[in-house]
């Protein structure tokens, strides 16, 4: 008997071309960015303003106070004070008038409590326009 021999068939190792799928991804990528339209938070904010109050204005602006919060110390209308000098001059502006507009301004390496106590110090006196912003 003879037996035929059958020769194995090797099949070839099959690849992927991985730079047609990288320039697909990266036209996809591009197309993407330069087609998105970036939301506009400012235009879908709901924000009621409250009305102006109706009494009719002074003759003389109130000055804003100022008081910016450093590492070590606190400066309030051009002088420097400590926590307890703070408390002095907030106590005297707040008997002078509780409707004063105070800006804490804070240095980039204050820390956050010396803002914490100062907010304190002008909830304690009655302060009731403050605003808080960054040097």
């Amino acid at each position: 008997m003879i037996k035929l021999l059958k020769k194995k068939r090797v099949q070839p190792f099959l690849e992927l071309n991985m730079t047609a799928m990288c320039d697909v991804v990266f036209q996809l990528l591009i197309y993407l960015i330069l087609t998105a339209k970036p939301l506009i938070v400012t235009t879908t904010l709901d924000v009621n303003r409250p009305a102006a109050p109706n009494i009719p204005p002074s003759g003389e602006p109130i000055p804003m106070v100022e008081i910016m919060v450093f590492q070590k110390e606190y400066v309030i209308c051009g002088k420097r004070v400590n926590i307890d000098g703070l408390d002095k001059v907030l106590h005297q502006l707040a008997k002078a008038d509780h409707n004063q507009t105070v800006t804490i301004k804070c240095t980039p390496d204050s820390p956050h409590e010396r803002l914490i106590e100062t907010l304190n110090l002008c909830n304690k006196v009655n302060m009731r326009n403050i605003s808080v912003m960054s040097m």
